[in-house]
């Protein structure tokens, strides 16, 4: 149980570390010219900050309610209250390691698409861009015609 206790822990500092980075990697692509390097970029930046959120969600289903595990154990004979709640406990924790692997599974893809959107970031600042580029040519100045 301890070994679950420090590799969850583990998985949300992985998973903040996700949402973070990813959320830089947008956000540096915020003053872009508009391409598909860009839109691109982003997208996996995207995959990867839904897949680090993924990962922070806590497992649905039952837990260990001691509430009901007292009052049932108590009308147990002693041997068969440990028993009832090792195997309960065993099922918590085998549902909890379930999820850490689904959970690993997501981190992976979303450590996976941060990559690729850095790799894309890069490539887009040295591959030239071939796209037109709208002028920026100062705009006209208007004349008066009051006086002439």
């Amino acid at each position: 149980m301890a070994s679950f206790v420090d590799r969850n822990a583990s998985m949300e500092q992985r998973a903040t570390i996700l949402i973070g980075a990813a959320s830089v990697v947008g956000a540096l692509q915020v003053d872009s010219t508009p391409s598909g390097w860009l839109i691109a970029n982003l997208l996996l930046s995207f995959v990867a900050a839904i897949c680090g959120v993924v990962v922070v969600f806590p497992r649905k289903g039952d837990a260990l309610d001691v509430r009901k595990m007292r009052t049932g154990m108590s009308k147990m004979p002693v041997r068969a209250g440990r028993e009832k709640l090792l195997d309960i406990k065993l099922e918590v924790l085998e549902a909890d390691e379930k999820w850490l692997m689904t959970r690993g599974k997501w981190a992976r893809t979303g450590f996976i698409a941060l990559s690729l959107s850095i790799a894309l970031a890069l490539l887009g600042a040295v591959v030239p861009n071939d796209e037109p580029q709208p002028s920026k040519s100062p705009a006209p100045t208007p004349t008066s015609t009051v006086g002439r």
